[in-house]
């Protein structure tokens, strides 16, 4: 009886170990996200150049070339999809921010209207 007894114990701590380990080895999904756009003057449609463009809570960081393009890869999310905040800003226009969902399923497209400071 005893040697059953060890032996049945043997074996549940041999599968929890096995269990134990297999689960240290699979990993979380690691979803990836790509968000480009553009930033635009609200008063002509003009591109504006040297926008930050700034994605948070990540702390993801763009800067729109002459096209008033800004290209942010390899956005790290919990799912496949997640809200960031977004924020354009540039001096001399009204700072803009703004909630937006960000899947990994698509490329995420976006056009920022930025609205020049009146004086």
């Amino acid at each position: 009886m005893r040697k059953i007894i060890r032996i049945i114990s043997f074996l549940i701590i041999s599968i929890l170990g096995i269990v134990y380990f297999a689960c240290d080895d699979i990993k979380q999904a690691d979803y990836r996200a790509t968000l480009q756009g553009y930033v635009r003057d609200s008063s002509n449609d003009k591109p504006i150049e040297a926008a930050q463009v700034y994605l948070s809570p990540e702390n993801y960081l763009a800067y729109t070339d002459s096209t008033g393009f800004f290209r942010m890869t390899d956005i790290h999310l919990p799912t496949t999809a997640a809200r960031f905040n977004i924020t354009a800003m540039k001096p001399g226009y009204i700072t803009k921010s703004f909630p937006i969902l960000i899947t990994s399923l698509q490329l995420n497209n976006i056009v920022i209207y930025l609205r020049p400071e009146e004086y």
